[in-house]
Formats: C-alpha cells, sequence, structure tokens
C-alpha cells in the first residue's frame, strides 16, 4: 500500500491526474518524447497490473476526530459490524477488544 497525505483536496486531484497520466503513458515527462523513457504500462491493458488511482481509493482523514473515511467506498459497501472478543492477560483482569 502507498498513502499519499496532501492538505488540500486540489493537489490530491492534481496528483491523481499525473499519476493516472503516468500509468497510461500519456505523461509529458515520461512518455518516451523528447529522449524521455516511456515506462512500462500500469494500466491494465495488455495484462498489466491497473496501478491507477481510482477516486474509490482516496479517503479523508479527520486526526482530530481519529476517523479515515472513503466517501465512495461507503456508499458501495455496507459496513460490517465489529464482534468484540475477550482477551486476557496473566495477572490482570479481562478486557473487551475489537476484533480486526
Amino acid at each position: 500500500s502507498l498513502v499519499f497525505r496532501s492538505y488540500s483536496y486540489q493537489q490530491l486531484e492534481a496528483f491523481q491526474r499525473e499519476m493516472n497520466l503516468f500509468c497510461c503513458g500519456r505523461h509529458p515527462a515520461y512518455s518516451g518524447l523528447h529522449h524521455t523513457k516511456m515506462p512500462p504500462r500500469m494500466s491494465g491493458e495488455r495484462g498489466s497490473q491497473n496501478l491507477q488511482l481510482s477516486t474509490t481509493y482516496i479517503g479523508r482523514m479527520n486526526r482530530g476526530a481519529g476517523e479515515l473515511k472513503f466517501v465512495k467506498v461507503a456508499a458501495a459497501l455496507p459496513r460490517q459490524p465489529r464482534t468484540p472478543r475477550k482477551s486476557s492477560s496473566a495477572g490482570s483482569e479481562s478486557v473487551l477488544s475489537e476484533s480486526d
């Protein structure tokens, strides 16, 4: 996994555009023009792995609330309830914790 952090949504959109151009082989700095090296395709074409940055995988983190939200994913997938599990340590009382 890779995490790209930005304080501005506009910067993140610009990065997404650049990344997707690079993956498709159309980025002006890496397109094979003007003696630049052409990277391998990373767009899912011809059996290549698709590494384009989809809007589905862009989340927003609220550090104050300790939340990370993926707006597109939350709309598409229902939230799975977490089941508490019982854990214990020697010499201490049992505590309920959430399973991952």
